[in-house]
């Protein structure tokens, strides 16, 4: 599997002052762009690495979009994100797509979960387990009041940490994750509350769609989500056909396909290292099985991509 990518390469192409940004080694980056009349076009951070689509995350991160609008597709659902709403996204996920809205106004955060471990301890361990039972990347949203009291505390923890010297930078930072993963942990609680009245379809749906960010690289028979979910294969299938308009091995291929494109274009392994991490037969194989579903090979795909003019 490709390496960890560090976070200081990946977040700094929005925010082209990375000497302002708050950033603990290459694990955790913390930044905004509320001051000023900047658009995610101007922080284009030159001699940044460009970003390619499908990307796999090697981090967890959270958007709060304060004003404007962004659409984000991940793990093969669209997400749309409003005035006061927060995207968390875990390690792991394939973004497929973004695009915002040139007003678009956000506090973004990312940590490699290594670090994140040692600044939270016990606290960190729990929202683990908490997340698990959830269903990842989630779309919440911050009421009025909550969201003027959180972007008061965060323009005061940017003072302090300006403030702050050696190891208290660190531990400051350490304090306001805790706040802000409580905050966000208690508002999917409540969300999970909410959750508990959907369609069965659409629990399935998302289940299997949580399943398939995990298992898609080895997985591909139907009756191993089905036995995930407790169904039987066949009404595992009518559900999920019910939520999605499509067939659960549609959607195994299409997982399957964005994983092989992410590793193509966001990583330099060989064609037979990415058929070995997808559990296929044979390099040979992969490349069939490839190309019945895009219409070419991976090396023509990755090549096209190399030609692309990426943000």
């Amino acid at each position: 599997m490709p390496s960890d990518q560090p976070i200081g390469s990946l977040f700094p192409r929005l925010f082209q002052r990375i000497a302002d940004s708050i950033v603990i080694g290459e694990s955790i980056f913390i930044d905004d762009n509320l001051s000023g009349d900047y658009t995610l076009l101007d922080y284009a951070y030159e001699g940044a690495h460009k970003l390619s689509f499908p990307n796999i995350l090697r981090f967890t991160a959270t958007i709060i979009c304060l004003e404007g609008s962004m659409t984000a597709t991940i793990n093969g659902r669209t997400f749309q994100v409003g005035e006061d709403d927060l995207l968390l996204v875990k390690n792991g996920s394939i973004v497929e797509s973004v695009t915002c809205s040139a007003d678009f106004k956000t506090i973004a955060m990312a940590f490699a979960d290594r670090k994140y471990y040692e600044l939270m301890g016990r606290q960190i361990m729990y929202a683990e387990s908490f997340l698990i039972h959830r269903s990842i990347p989630v779309r919440l949203h911050l009421e009025s009041s909550l969201r003027e009291s959180y972007v008061r505390l965060y323009k005061e923890v940017k003072v302090l940490y300006e403030k702050a010297q050696g190891p208290y930078k660190k531990a400051l930072i350490g304090h306001f994750l805790g706040i802000s993963s409580d905050l966000f942990l208690s508002m999917l609680d409540a969300a999970g509350k909410d959750e508990e009245s959907r369609p069965r379809e659409q629990e399935i749906y998302l289940k299997f769609m949580d399943d398939l960010q995990v298992y898609a690289c080895r997985e591909r028979n139907v009756s191993f989500y089905a036995d995930r979910c407790c169904v039987s294969p066949k009404y595992f299938s009518k559900m999920v056909r019910l939520a999605s308009g499509k067939v659960p091995v549609s959607l195994i291929k299409d997982r399957v396909i964005i994983e092989a494109k992410a590793l193509l274009s966001s990583t330099q392994m060989s064609v037979r290292e990415i058929a070995d991490t997808l559990h296929f037969r044979s390099d040979s194989f992969f490349c069939r099985y490839f190309r019945q579903n895009t219409g070419m090979t991976p090396t023509a795909f990755r090549n096209a991509e190399f030609t692309k003019v990426k943000f």
